[in-house]
């Protein structure tokens, strides 16, 4: 009997780690993104998480590595979110692609629209590499984690879409990635000066992404 409480020790503090560290990203997703990497104080992420400075030194050395794990985390956790929304607007077998192809990229761009605090991390994250040698070769990895989860997700759109790529597909993935950031700084400013919003079909950013994907694009006959 002994044993197996032993046992189930180190597996509840194992949890009960995992939980003080996902409120402490989370905590940290929003003072990050309000303040910056910078601006952003170990005190702040605390009290927004509910935590002591001991329990944030004993999941994290620094700031600086709490933002590295919670840019990894959220790279999956956003992908996986694109994924499955994208799934959700697929028609069950392939069919017409031009509007398969409207339809995911107004999907897309009105679920990018909604994540901001994520784009102002992603930029925060290129701003630091580009002003810390040591921080840019982090930033590569991330970038090209991100990149490659973004072909996955293009291929599964082809798919139901009846399309294939042609092309090197790591390059596509990296221009739309381009083309969509452009539209989330767009939206951010857009918010901040209080501009009202455009609908995704008037603007010159959907009618320039989609007709991008036909360009690199063509019906796959297989």
């Amino acid at each position: 009997m002994s044993s197996d409480v032993d046992s189930m020790q180190p597996v509840a503090e194992s949890e009960r780690r995992r939980r003080t560290r996902e409120r402490l990203m989370d905590a940290a997703f929003e003072v990050f993104a309000e303040e910056g990497v910078h601006s952003a104080s170990v005190e702040a992420i605390c009290e927004r998480a509910g935590f002591s400075r001991g329990a944030f030194y004993s999941n994290f050395e620094s700031k600086e590595e709490l933002f590295f794990a919670l840019s990894d985390r959220e790279v999956d956790s956003t992908l996986l979110k694109a994924s499955e929304l994208a799934r959700d607007v697929l028609p069950a077998t392939p069919t017409d692609g031009a509007d398969v192809v409207a339809e995911v990229v107004r999907t897309m761009i009105a679920f990018v629209g909604g994540e901001a605090n994520w784009h102002r991390i992603v930029a925060e994250y290129r701003l630091l590499a580009m002003r810390d040698g040591a921080i840019a070769p982090r930033y590569v990895d991330f970038s090209r984690r991100l990149n490659d989860r973004v072909v996955e997700l293009l291929q599964t759109v082809t798919l139901g879409a009846g399309l294939r790529f042609v092309g090197d597909l790591q390059l596509i993935s990296r221009t739309l990635l381009a083309l969509f950031s452009a539209i989330t700084e767009d939206q951010l400013l857009a918010g901040v000066a209080g501009a009202p919003d455009v609908a995704a079909e008037d603007s010159l950013a959907f009618d320039a992404i989609v007709a991008y994907v036909h360009l690199v694009t063509e019906p796959d006959e297989d």
